[in-house]
């Protein structure tokens, strides 16, 4: 029985939506769980979308190694009875040292879960392509559960999806309304990302919408997203322009009350994927972006080069960059979205 849970994952977006599918998991078999989660200050806002969460412990990247000493003195006190490591980062293994090796837990030792970064299977992967990955393709969600198996948490697909908080969606019901906007009668596009190679063409972009002369798009995207604001400005007047308007949080409601979003591997695929929101993914170079829900459509282009990089950092090894990027159109895409009941 998990009695008090403390999850430690800091960052990213994505990767924190991807771990927050373990929540429901967790309490579906230890419903009286207290379940807390330490993450990065400017990644909070991520966390408190799962309402399942009990309590969030901030730790500001700015506050160096003070800032992780007064944390660590705050999380002795809470006497866990269980610790998930899900980031296996220098700032989370040293709050699992300083609350561990204390004469304070001596007598009420909590016990660990850890997951593995797989740092020789990915090396292997990409300097090698030699794949010793069993799960494959690699679904994020399912590596986060495989650790807490030994704790009696079901690691099995698919999951049910989490509730996303209902005052938020109105709130942006309502702004949606002053743009002439009711949920589902729109595509949401998400044309950034955090690395050049995981991004599709802004021309794709732009010839989607083209495509698609009848239908009401909006353009999400952070504040410091250059491709969103030059989308935004190629389109002008056939877009709703959301980019660097938004929180995170507002953002994910956006995703909630589309008729569908158009995104590549970023975090805000992993928020609809978290809450049961419709989704074409565009899978392109990186590896650990696929997600687990059934109401999210990945569309992919095979090559043998596939995946070269974690997350999108590095350069494409191929003549033509990003190539199995542009080797999915706009044609595909379209094609997709009429697939779709009601567009």
């Amino acid at each position: 029985m998990i009695e008090k849970l403390l999850v430690l994952r800091l960052s990213s977006m994505g990767d924190i939506a991807q771990a927050l599918a373990i929540v429901g998991r967790i309490k579906e078999s230890n419903p009286k769980c207290k379940l807390h989660w330490v993450v990065r200050r400017d990644m909070a806002a991520v966390v408190r979308l799962h309402t399942g969460v009990d309590q969030i412990w901030e730790l500001d990247r700015s506050s160096g190694l003070t800032g992780i000493l007064r944390l660590a003195r705050k999380l002795k006190q809470e006497r866990y009875t269980h610790i998930y490591d899900a980031h296996l980062v220098i700032r989370s293994i040293l709050l699992m040292i300083l609350m561990l090796f204390d004469w304070t837990v001596f007598f009420h030792r909590p016990k660990i879960a850890i997951r593995s970064k797989n740092r020789f299977k990915r090396f292997l992967l990409f300097r090698f392509q030699i794949n010793r990955f069993t799960n494959w393709p690699f679904i994020g969600v399912r590596s986060y559960l495989a650790p807490l198996a030994p704790w009696g948490v079901d690691g099995s697909l698919p999951l049910i999806a989490a509730t996303f908080p209902g005052e938020l969606l109105q709130k942006l019901v309502r702004r949606l309304k002053d743009d002439s906007l009711a949920p589902g009668s729109f595509i949401a596009l998400v044309p950034g990302a955090a690395w050049p190679l995981k991004e599709w063409p802004l021309s794709y972009w732009i010839k989607l919408v083209d495509l698609h002369p009848t239908k009401k798009f909006i353009i999400l995207g952070g504040p410091a997203d250059p491709k969103s604001q030059e989308l935004v400005a190629k389109l002008k007047g056939r877009v709703v322009d959301f980019s660097g308007k938004l929180t995170i949080a507002e953002s994910g409601a956006v995703v909630q009350l589309a008729a569908v979003t158009v995104v590549a591997d970023t975090g805000l695929l992993h928020l609809a994927d978290l809450f049961g929101a419709r989704a074409l993914a565009i899978i392109g170079p990186t590896a650990f972006g696929f997600p687990a829900g059934s109401w999210i459509d990945i569309v992919e282009h095979k090559m043998d080069c596939r995946p070269c990089t974690k997350d999108g950092r590095g350069q494409c090894p191929r003549p033509t960059p990003a190539e199995c990027m542009m080797a999915i159109t706009p044609e595909d895409i379209s094609a997709r979205l009429q697939l779709l009941d009601g567009l």
